[in-house]
């Protein structure tokens, strides 16, 4: 439920508070970057967990992003997610700068990690699927490497176009959706909310954003749900009729027709 919008940070915090596994999120995380730093915060009286990768800011080609993704320490399904969303993340970038471009912030180890942290998270939880609500972008300015440009971010928007995500504008002036929150949930979407028919809600998490803005929660809330009839059960419409007395040249030239 990414109200108050997603990055990658906030998707893993939001996961691990909902019980995916920490020292694999951990694992992880510390195969591509030096160990993360997990804690509980506040947010605007909301407890939340936070995360935060430590590492330095790299510019690097799709080649060398996919690189660092395989030598992580990781599930190969969380690897496969991974690899997804920075094609996600890719192919917004060409579509933007033109073929060839390269990561900037998204390229960065911490970005990478959070993306393997967040997919290694997803998969420990074992879910038979994901649906998203409605994702806040935000407005205003937002300062990148490649200068000044409006919320939701160029990367953000080429990302969402296509995704079946979603958007609201949220209310806030700054960026709630990040390129690489916006990435991930793409990939985790498996269903429509609306889908989802009566659920019984299990378990609830918070994950913190960086910012605490006064009076509003950043935060990105998850919530584990069971659903009656299973997530993604087919709905079958059936038509019959009872024919009697019709040879079966009426039959098969009707059914041609």
């Amino acid at each position: 439920d990414p109200f108050s919008g997603a990055a990658g940070d906030m998707v893993i915090g939001s996961l691990l508070d909902l019980g995916a596994d920490e020292e694999a999120v951990r694992a992880a995380m510390r195969s591509v970057v030096s160990e993360p730093t997990i804690e509980r915060v506040d947010r605007s009286g909301i407890q939340a967990v936070y995360v935060r990768a430590h590492a330095q800011v790299h510019h690097r080609t799709l080649d060398e992003v996919l690189d660092r993704v395989a030598g992580s320490d990781a599930p190969a399904p969380a690897l496969e997610m991974a690899r997804n969303v920075f094609f996600r993340i890719h192919r917004a970038e060409e579509s933007i700068h033109g073929p060839g471009a390269h990561f900037h912030e998204v390229g960065a180890d911490d970005a990478i990690a959070d993306v393997v942290g967040a997919c290694t998270a997803l998969y420990s939880l074992n879910v038979d699927g994901v649906a998203i609500l409605p994702v806040a972008l935000g407005y205003g300015s937002v300062v990148s490497s490649h200068g000044t440009f409006p919320v939701p971010a160029p990367a953000t928007v080429a990302i969402l176009k296509g995704s079946g995500l979603r958007t609201i504008p949220g209310g806030e002036k700054r960026e709630l959706c990040t390129p690489t929150g916006a990435a991930l949930l793409a990939e985790f979407m498996t269903t429509g909310p609306e889908d989802l028919g009566p659920a019984e809600i299990v378990a609830i998490g918070y994950g913190a954003g960086s910012k605490n803005p006064s009076g509003r929660p950043n935060v990105l809330r998850s919530m584990l749900l069971n659903i009656e009839g299973g997530v993604g059960s087919d709905r079958v419409d059936v038509l019959e009729t009872n024919v009697d007395d019709v040879t079966g040249e009426i039959i098969a030239y009707s059914l041609a027709r």
